[in-house]
């Protein structure tokens, strides 16, 4: 399949794959394989598909990678020694010996992988994708932009494999290209290959493809120039004919068509039948071999499998498993100086119910948030693999439990036991504490069957987090603590059947209390001792709250001895929350006209660089130890060379040979644990820093996720040009600027479309490509980084980007970019290339129209009807296929870099001999300036906060669904939270039920921190690229944020604080709700700055971070007063920055001052209420047993305002940090 960007070549493999959503498109028409409908064969697994994007694990090696697949692909009568055969001939054929040990990293990551390691490359991911894929050999395998990403040696190895897959097994293969080389043309065109062309969702043509040629010449249009690949013939004429038939108004490339004036029309929605077609789009035959038979593995095989792999894949990931078991501890070890050791009177006794309440609830909800993390990055592999039907859902869940049992067992044993002898817990045998254990490990494993039920439902992080918290809360809600169970209204009493929280307080209260008597003041006198010897002094009157079982009984309303059963109903429970996770379908320059000031050109000189990896261990990378500085592998090597201005520098080698890696050494913007040596100077600027290449440069990265979705094309460049030219431009220029860049970039047909994404319709991904380039456009930089800049185009948009970055460095600016496969045209465009081989070495460095010469001196002389860049990559590669063309091919490597060398060698020598200035790095003094400290002509600190608030409350409100989330989100916690203190009474009850609802309310700015992780860890991706480019400051980008954060803060904090107080009958004053409502909006506000600084500080880490947000949080709630009132004094001072301790006291302060209940007739049965009735009189005895009684409303108020400010003004200064350490 051919075609340009947007033309619908993944649309059609999405159908042929079935997996198109039939309730989002309409379909007409049928698809038949072998005259079957299509899904005989989908649920046989005998169709394998290579998508576009790269789904792997990223803590595993390309061989464990390849060797898990294989064991769960080939069938079980396939020996170790068979499957490691094909995994070792899979990485011969397709050149991933090298990397064969390298952990795969995460795709977003660069030149670092998980947690800062460094991983593949884009070319070596796709190759282990298409590896994976290969292993099974399906009967039909559809690629998908097989070779994106890839160089054009290993494209074309990778096709021949293709070629060689589908004749030897006699299958179907049906692939996706982008700017394919000459060979494979010729290749596909001796094995009698078919090809179908695409423009605009139209079939062009579709028949054989060595007929191609002669139908276009038959169409009118001239013969294909000898010097020119076929494929690129076709495409450009294809694309030309389309965009000249179908949009008149646009502008014709700078390419000339080369359709003759008299040819005929052509019309696209007819095209040639090839005999025995019958019309079909794809007339091929899907042939049946048994050389893997699909045999479905028994489950206890995939269980074994999948266990192994996740095991690896987790414990691997060293910062986040470790860095979660450290906050485990610190945690327990924060509760255990809360508690410590509690004694046996009144308020001991309270003491112990809470902090038993504490170690089933907090640390059990921080699980939950991280295995959700967790949770829904995997579950992204699971949905592809689920998609081809390799294991069971059963399967994956029992080894994703299997897996986080350990895990559970340390953090519930180490968590349990810190907090059990801190806080002084029954130690009068191990019988109470292993039950005690044995508890918590349950209820660990129940939080974790949780959270994939959650995942179960929604894929998304945010949304399964809040479907996660509303099961937590309501379980947390009916353990009996906060809220007696008796006081539960009856509409939601139910849920205790099915609370683990319930079942572990129940059990744990039960062994704590059971058969004890505390410390009890009253004592009867030996003289009213009725039985004589007894030594028993215990007042059976007077010392009832003092009893165990009493307190059990009549306040805890648990049974003695309730733990055996319990534990066994807890079991049986926890198995029944495994829940089947549901299968899901996926659909997933010179600028014309421009004025402005022109900048002084740069030089750029690179002299000896090297980088090198270093070898950390995980305490060097968290700072705690000093590394070895000992390099486990060669980046780079010995970098010599001249990048000069008014030229069009590539850098060109094979995947994994280092071009992004030095383009990053470029922009002094290398990855931490990377070790550099040698200099690079701007000008006469030696190793200048991010921001003074940031004054003079713009940088297009490989990806294109810094784009915001929903905005519009036009949009989106319109933003850049305000936030990036500044007032140097008026807006009626800035406007003319954006449209020139449109049209330069081909982009008028989708200049009012979305930028859109895999889950959001819009620009496709060639389109979203040219923005991104775009984007720098706008901006006139004096030097331009492009990293693969061509990747995901169409070969006619690929020219004319390349055209445009020519005639950019033709006026002065210094243009370097990596690129893949480059054509012959592009080629011809070049005016200098870098050559990087195996191990970071250079092969050449110079101009490109004497690159040829430089290789035939070598030995190596370009065949005819070779595309130059193509013999380069190829002669300067490893070959796989074979031992000794392994060999053969490393020889000839170190050959050329040896010459290289020796011909730079003597050209300093000639150059010393005849007293040339400079040597290396020599160039013309024009441009030898320093880069000094040069600003570039951004918008000022208002300028920027008013576009990006613009900007933002676009891009948000454009997400119907996500938006009124944001605002519903605390409102529906709110909810749940009063389903549980519906319509509270004027009675000791109703007081201590308050105090359970101010506790819960505090639950608000885990709300906020659920909205922080939806919303802002996408706007500060786009946002960190833009400011470590110096667009604006981390304080105009705050001040936006914060701004449309705003009104969905108020809203919800209002909506939230007016539904407590109705339904729960709290005193309802304009004073009560306007705290209410400022309480809620704290809490709110409280939560997104502690997300903002931690995610932040720890981006490197996201999962760390989500833990400490929420470790934070639950800390400085349980440190506000309500559930433990005395606190030691080293944590009394916590509270002094606390805004949940301040809240709290305003929300009692308002209810409670002057409240006057009434106080019913004790009875002999209840014991509960004759205690309360002591303690709780009135609203004042409340205040006073809180020690609140003298404190000021308007104080705590002042202090919550003046604590909100301060919670940003952190985030502020981290965020700020953050990017300065990105300029350091």
């Amino acid at each position: 399949l051919m075609g340009e960007s947007g033309s619908g070549k993944t649309t059609l493999l999405n159908l042929l794959a079935g997996r198109v959503d039939k309730n989002q498109v309409s379909i007409s028409g049928d698809i038949l394989f072998n005259g079957q409908h299509p899904q005989v064969f989908r649920k046989r697994g005998e169709i394998g598909y290579l998508q576009q994007e790269d789904t792997l694990l990223p803590s595993i090696t390309v061989r464990e990678t390849l060797d898990f697949a294989a064991k769960l692909r080939l069938p079980a009568s396939t020996s170790k020694h068979e499957r490691q055969g094909v995994v070792e001939s899979l990485m011969s054929t397709l050149g991933l010996k090298d990397c064969a040990e390298v952990r795969v990293g995460d795709s977003d990551a660069n030149e670092a992988g998980d947690g800062g390691k460094r991983g593949l490359s884009g070319g070596e991911r796709r190759r282990v994708s298409a590896a994976i894929q290969l292993l099974t050999r399906p009967n039909l395998l559809l690629c998908d932009e097989v070779t994106s990403g890839l160089d054009s040696f290993t494209s074309f190895e990778l096709v021949k494999t293709l070629d060689t897959y589908a004749k030897t097994f006699d299958k179907t293969v049906i692939l996706s290209i982008h700017q394919p080389r000459s060979e494979i043309y010729y290749l596909l065109s001796e094995i009698d290959g078919r090809l179908v062309l695409l423009s605009r969702g139209r079939v062009v043509y579709s028949g054989p493809l060595n007929q191609v040629l002669s139908w276009f010449v038959s169409m009118g249009v001239e013969d294909c120039p000898v010097d020119t690949n076929p494929l690129d013939y076709i495409m450009d004429n294809s694309a030309l004919y389309s965009q000249t038939t179908l949009d008149a108004s646009r502008t014709t490339p700078s390419r000339p068509p080369r359709i003759n004036t008299k040819s005929k029309a052509i019309n696209s929605t007819k095209y040639p039948e090839s005999p025995g077609s019958a019309a079909t789009l794809l007339d091929t035959t899907i042939n049946r071999m048994d050389s893997f038979p699909n045999v479905k593995l028994l489950l206890w095989t995939q269980v074994v499998t999948l266990s192994q792999r996740h095991w690896i894949n987790t414990r691997r990931n060293a910062v986040y498993f470790w860095g979660t078991m450290a906050v485990y501890i610190v945690f327990a070890v924060m509760v255990g100086v809360v508690f410590w050791k509690l004694d046996g009177g009144i308020v001991g006794i309270r003491g112990r119910a809470s902090v038993i309440y504490v170690i089933g609830s907090f640390q059990p909800y921080l699980l939950s948030i991280l295995s959700v993390y967790k949770g829904v990055a995997d579950m992204k592999v699971y949905d592809r693999e689920r998609k081809e039907q390799l294991y069971s859902p059963a399967a994956f869940i029992i080894s994703y439990s299997l897996c986080q049992i350990p895990v559970n067992i340390v953090a519930a044993v180490a968590h349990t036991i810190i907090i059990y002898y801190m806080a002084g817990l029954r130690t009068d045998g191990v019988y109470w504490m292993g039950w005690f254990l044995v508890t918590s490990i349950l209820l660990q494993c129940s939080i974790s069957a949780m959270a994939m039920l959650a995942i179960a439902f929604e894929r998304d992080f945010d949304r399964a987090a809040l479907i996660s918290g509303a099961f937590y809360l309501c379980s947390a809600l009916t353990a009996g603590f906060i809220i007696p169970t008796n006081q539960i209204p009856r509409g939601v009493r139910w849920i205790e059947i099915v609370s683990f929280h319930r079942l572990a307080y129940q059990t744990w209260t039960s062994l704590e209390f059971t058969d004890r008597r505390f410390a009890c003041p009253f004592r009867l006198s030996p003289t009213s001792i009725t039985r004589p010897g007894s030594l028993d002094l215990w007042d059976p009157v007077l010392c009832v709250p003092w009893e165990g079982n009493t307190i059990l009984v009549d306040i805890l309303q648990v049974k003695p001895h309730d733990y055996p059963d319990r534990l066994i109903y807890f079991a049986l429970h926890y198995f029944e929350k495994k829940q089947f996770l549901e299968e899901e379908s996926e659909i997933r320059v010179d600028i014309p006209g421009h004025d402005g000031p022109t900048r002084a050109s740069v030089t750029i000189r690179v002299v000896d660089l090297s980088l090198s990896l270093v070898k950390r261990g995980l305490f060097e990378r968290v700072g705690l130890t000093r590394g070895s500085d000992e390099a486990s592998r060669v980046l780079l090597a010995k970098i010599d060379i001249v990048i000069p201005p008014a030229k069009l520098t590539a850098i060109l080698g094979g995947s994994g040979s280092g071009k992004t890696t030095l383009l990053n050494a470029l922009l002094n913007r290398t990855q931490e644990g990377i070790q550099v040596s040698g200099d690079i100077y701007f000008n006469r600027t030696k190793n200048p820093s991010i921001g003074q290449i940031n004054t003079v440069s713009g940088y297009v990265r490989q990806g294109d996720g810094m784009l915001l979705t929903h905005l519009t094309v036009r949009e989106t460049l319109d933003y850049a040009a305000e936030l990036g030219v500044g007032k140097t431009l008026s807006a009626i220029e800035k406007r003319a600027r954006v449209e020139e860049v449109i049209e330069l970039m081909g982009l008028q047909e989708c200049a009012d479309v979305m930028i859109g994404n895999s889950e959001k319709s819009g620009c496709s991904g060639g389109q979203r490509r040219r923005v991104s380039i775009g984007i720098q456009l706008v901006n006139e930089p004096a030097c331009l980084f492009l990293d693969e800049p061509t990747s995901g185009l169409d070969a006619l948009t690929a020219l004319s980007v390349m055209q445009t970055l020519k005639r950019i460095a033709t006026s002065g600016r210094t243009v370097v970019c990596t690129i893949h496969q480059p054509r012959v045209e592009i080629w011809e465009e070049l005016d200098d290339v870098i050559l990087l081989v195996s191990g970071g070495r250079l092969a050449y460095a110079g101009r490109a129209d004497q690159a040829m010469d430089h290789f035939e001196r070598a030995g190596h002389s370009l065949p005819l009807y070779t595309n130059p860049p193509d013999f380069m990559i190829d002669t300067a590669s490893v070959n796989f296929r074979s031992r000794e063309q392994e060999a053969a091919s490393r020889t000839t490597i170190n050959v050329l870099a040896t010459f290289y060398k020796q011909e730079q060698a003597k050209k300093l020598h000639k150059a010393a001999e005849s007293g040339a200035a400079g040597g290396i790095g020599a160039s013309d003094g024009s441009s030898e300036d320093t880069l000094g400290t040069e600003v570039p002509h951004h918008a000022g600190f208002i300028a920027a906060t008013r576009i990006l608030t613009q900007r933002m409350f676009k891009n948000a409100v454009r997400q119907h669904g996500a938006y009124l989330n944001r605002i519903m989100e605390p409102f529906l916690i709110s909810v749940i939270i009063t389903l549980f203190y519906w319509g509270l009474e004027d009675t000791p009850d109703g007081l201590l039920n308050r105090l359970g609802l101010f506790h819960q309310l505090m639950g608000g700015a885990l709300s906020g921190l659920i909205i922080h992780l939806e919303v802002f860890p996408k706007e500060s991706g786009v946002a960190l690229s833009e400011m470590s480019n110096g667009s604006y400051s981390a304080s105009s980008f705050l001040l936006a944020y914060m701004l449309n954060e705003l009104p969905i803060t108020i809203v919800s904090s209002s909506l939230s604080a007016l539904w407590i107080m109705a339904v729960t009958r709290l005193r309802t004053t304009v004073a009560s709700a306007a705290v209410m409502v400022l309480v809620n909006f704290a809490y709110i506000t409280a939560g997104e700055s502690l997300g903002i600084a931690y995610s932040c500080y720890f981006a490197s880490s996201a999962g760390l971070g989500v833990a400490l947000m929420n470790s934070t949080i639950v800390w400085l709630s349980f440190l506000a007063g309500f559930l433990i009132v005395k606190l030691p004094p080293i944590l009394q001072v916590v509270n002094y920055v606390s805004v949940f301790r301040y809240a709290s006291i305003s929300l009692a302060l308002e209810e409670f001052r002057g409240l006057q209940v009434s106080i019913p007739a004790a009875t002999s049965s209840s014991a509960r209420t004759s205690t309360l009735s002591q303690l709780f009189f009135s609203g004042d005895a409340v205040l006073s047993y809180l020690e609140w009684e003298n404190q000021s409303l308007g104080f705590n108020l002042g202090m919550i305002v003046v604590l909100m400010v301060a919670y940003r003004l952190m985030a502020w200064a981290v965020l700020t940090t953050r990017i300065r350490s990105l300029l350091a």
